[in-house]
């Protein structure tokens, strides 16, 4: 159903279709009425695979029960509305998840360190919100990372070293912050296979790592939310 101009609210018994495996409603004119209760009907979907509702004037608070929703989930696209409120600490139930876009809302408080959980996540954006606290030492165990975009936050403390885990990251964005502290040597190890690496518009302090002469791939040209498109589509 996606890219229509389908209006009016989103069916509360989505639920009821069991056997749904893909649903992508993106870029409509469907509103959820400051209501998401229709994400818990989703629960009873335990094939689904794919859940889109990227820009459709969703708002409200993300229920806890999104953790519930299918463990066979891999791509949830939420990106692009107007949702409050924190991000419940069950979506480190969705351990199946390898594409995670929370990406333009409203959300505020911290990442939830349960986000570790997502062994094998590859695309996480959370960047044009209002989330605050630090960034969780927890996402150097997603090793399979391949995008992160955090920016235009209110993050503060300093980067977490355990970044340089994820040794497979070709896009990371840290931009538009209020992160303090030095660059890890171990953050900028990554840039041997990095295409893009951006500390911007922080209060970032000390001296470039010399391992910042390994930085042969980067590419300024490069941007996360194409990055994260592009991937989607393969």
């Amino acid at each position: 159903m996606g890219s229509n101009s389908l209006s009016g609210p989103i069916p509360k018994n989505l639920g009821s279709l069991q056997n749904l495996q893909i649903l992508n409603s993106g870029s409509n004119l469907l509103e959820s009425s400051d209501d998401l209760s229709f994400i818990t009907s989703l629960t009873n979907c335990t094939d689904l695979i794919w859940l889109g509702l990227t820009q459709i004037n969703l708002s409200g608070v993300l229920p806890d029960s999104i953790g519930n929703v299918s463990a066979s989930l891999n791509h949830l696209w939420i990106d692009s509305n107007d949702i409050l409120g924190t991000i419940p600490k069950e979506i480190g139930n969705l351990v199946g998840l390898e594409f995670l876009a929370l990406y333009e809302n409203m959300l505020t408080g911290s990442i939830p360190d349960s986000i570790g959980k997502l062994s094998k996540l590859k695309y996480f954006g959370v960047n044009i919100n209002r989330i605050t606290g630090k960034i969780p030492h927890s996402l150097g165990n997603m090793t399979q990372l391949l995008a992160l975009g955090i920016s235009e936050n209110f993050l503060e403390g300093s980067i977490p070293t355990s970044l340089g885990n994820c040794s497979y990251l070709e896009a990371l964005d840290l931009s538009l912050n209020r992160l303090n502290g030095t660059i890890p040597k171990e953050v900028i190890g990554l840039c041997s296979y990095s295409r893009e690496l951006n500390f911007a518009s922080n209060s970032l302090t000390g001296t470039l790592p010399p391992e910042v002469g390994n930085c042969k791939n980067l590419n300024t040209a490069t941007l996360l939310k194409e990055l994260f498109l592009l991937r989607s589509e393969n």
